[in-house]
């Protein structure tokens, strides 16, 4: 393995982390899971120590020098069949990551300086650190002092009720938070890291799509 390419996923705020693997992830924006096997499992014959990575995030190198192989029928092996297969697949997540990163027409980078509004002109923050390009599509990500916490409202968590009890139920990965006007765009704070995305704890993500600058421009196209 490329160790300089990858990146230790770190444990939770409990301190806890997987019990039979290590999870890595790749550094770029396809943000592959990478398992660095612990223990033995019951359900499968991973050895202790190995690197592991489901094929369907792989792009073998024929497909960087040319159009993949004819696709698989019925008279190709399930093995040779299975990895043509994955090798499609891995081209449609390229192409669609490639054009959602098209789409986005603010710098992909950041900018400390740029005010973003809702449809209705409610300011949302000053600057911005990145747009993460994740498995459910691109999000911008902001530090709690950018963001303009005194236009927002935080979502109450539900209370659910059964015979003998109720309880609060809250979302596992992030706290809902919406904007303070007819736009009511929602405003992620992550709380939990997730596998289809690099999202930070503690860090603010909101959608392109319900972010616009000051000349009144959607930071993101229509597709």
């Amino acid at each position: 393995m490329l160790m300089a390419k990858l990146r230790l996923v770190p444990r939770n705020a409990k301190g806890n982390r997987h019990v039979h693997f290590d999870e890595y992830r790749s550094n770029d924006e396809a943000n592959v899971m990478v398992y660095k096997q612990r223990r033995k499992v019951k359900h499968a014959d991973y050895v202790v120590g190995m690197f592991y990575v489901a094929p369907s995030d792989l792009l073998p190198e024929l497909f960087y020098i040319g159009k993949a192989k004819a696709k698989p029928h019925k008279k190709v092996p399930y093995g040779q069949g299975n990895y043509i297969r994955a090798v499609e697949r891995c081209a449609a997540k390229q192409q669609k990551s490639k054009a959602e990163r098209n789409r986005v027409i603010v710098p992909h980078d950041g900018d400390p300086a740029m005010k973003l509004y809702t449809r209705n002109g409610l300011l949302v923050a000053t600057g911005y650190l990145r747009v993460e390009f994740g498995g459910r599509g691109p999000y911008l990500e902001f530090t709690e002092s950018e963001m303009q916490k005194d236009n927002l409202h935080l979502v109450p968590a539900v209370l659910k009720k059964g015979v003998g009890y109720s309880r609060e139920v809250r979302h596992h990965y992030f706290h809902e938070y919406r904007t303070n006007d007819p736009a009511n765009v929602l405003v992620y704070l992550q709380r939990k890291t997730v596998k289809y995305a690099n999202y930070k704890l503690g860090f603010w993500y909101v959608s392109p799509s319900d972010l616009f600058g000051e000349d009144g421009k959607c930071t993101i196209m229509s597709a």
